[in-house]
């Protein structure tokens, strides 16, 4: 679960790295092994590597891009850092804001600006200053070293044991204060459990401590709720886009594998691409159009799988019902009703959710393709 978690907040940050700039003519290393900055190098201007590895030891003046399995900065970074990695360790100094997706994340070094951080396990080393506010996302961040601004975290477990010059904020499972914390303005946390404060630690603005329970109950109504929205759209689909239903299955009956492939690329590879077509020079608009076009992908596949699902395994279930509209209609609805029940159990519901979003992905552009390289003739869709 936990690899799977870092995914997320990774396809996230990859999303938005292609709204930054790409002009000039940056300094570009990709390979499949190591890329490196030596102790004696500098770089007067931007740098972009990918690599398995990324180490930077001498000076960058510029912006500093990274992609990669391990990535340490030990040097002098002048503008922003922009990583993305399994393991990120910042041990040298950054003149700018740091934005970071890491599953392991180390800052040792001095940050001038801000820092963005979405990471499994962070921590923040007690040599280690922040400039101004570090935000975190994950699960656990410990954080030892000094932060001249408000720090915000959302997560399971915060542990603070430096000083916070602004006000702390957390959502969280639990909130730690040691000894040694110090918090410059408010305190205020949300989660369930008391939060735990050393009476060695200091909190000189107003404490606002919410306790509250993260999930609410999935009852029966709520239930019943859902299941109703999913029958309106599934009866809606059959009955004014029944040649769509019909096309999506053709493709999932002739080429299941195909679908699945496809629909992997585009979910979990799309996001790299875009990426590394940045760190080519892509222009901006051209990464804006690739990601408009993924979360349009996204958000019309996680709407639409259970009743495009729902369809085909009723099809499947009663092949003898087809041929009239009504007997159709109650196929799709009852195949639907199926893949409802088995999202009720939680692990059933990952397999389903998953499996259901790169087939429709998957086939949409397969379709999409297809029309496209037989435009302008009529589609025989």
């Amino acid at each position: 679960m936990k690899r799977v978690g870092v995914m997320a907040w990774l396809l996230v940050f990859l999303g938005v790295v292609i709204a930054f700039r790409a002009e000039g003519s940056p300094t570009v290393r990709a390979g499949r092994d190591n890329v490196l900055v030596g102790p004696k190098e500098e770089i007067r201007d931007d740098f972009y590597g990918a690599g398995s590895s990324v180490v930077v030891q001498g000076k960058i003046t510029g912006d500093l891009m990274a992609a990669g399995k391990d990535i340490t900065s030990k040097g002098e970074i002048g503008g922003d850092m922009l990583a993305a990695g399994q393991d990120i360790k910042i041990g040298g100094k950054v003149g700018g804001n740091v934005r970071a997706a890491a599953q392991t994340l180390e800052l040792e070094g001095a940050v001038g600006k801000a820092v963005t951080a979405f990471a499994s396990q962070m921590m923040v080393r007690p040599e280690a200053t922040v400039g101004s506010n570090l935000l975190f996302a994950g699960r656990t961040l410990e954080m030892a070293g000094k932060v001249e601004g408000n720090l915000r975290a959302a997560g399971e477990k915060v542990v603070i044991s430096g000083p916070i010059k602004g006000n702390l904020e957390v959502s969280a499972q639990s909130l730690e204060l040691l000894p040694g914390a110090e918090v410059g303005g408010k305190l205020k946390y949300r989660g369930p459990n008391p939060p735990s404060i050393s009476p060695e630690a200091v909190v000189r603005g107003e404490q606002d401590i919410v306790l509250e329970e993260r999930e609410p109950r999935y009852g029966l109504g709520e239930a019943l709720r859902d299941w109703l929205k999913v029958m309106v759209l599934t009866a809606l689909l059959s009955l004014l886009a029944s040649p769509f239903l019909m096309a999506v299955e053709g493709e999932w009956v002739q080429r299941f594998w195909t679908v699945l492939g496809a629909g992997a690329l585009w979910t979990v590879f799309l996001p790299l691409i875009i990426f590394i077509c940045l760190l080519l020079g892509i222009t901006q608009i051209l990464g804006w159009l690739f990601l408009g076009l993924y979360l349009l992908f996204l958000w019309g596949a996680v709407l639409l799988f259970k009743p495009l699902l729902g369809a085909w395994i009723g099809r499947k279930m009663f092949p003898r019902w087809e041929g009239h509209w009504g007997t159709s209609l109650l196929a799709t609805l009852l195949g639907t009703t199926l893949v409802w029940l088995l999202s009720l159990v939680p692990f059933l519901n990952a397999i389903i959710f998953l499996v259901g979003l790169l087939m429709v992905v998957g086939s949409w552009l397969l379709l999409l393709g297809r029309y496209l390289l037989s435009w302008p003739r009529a589609s025989q869709i």
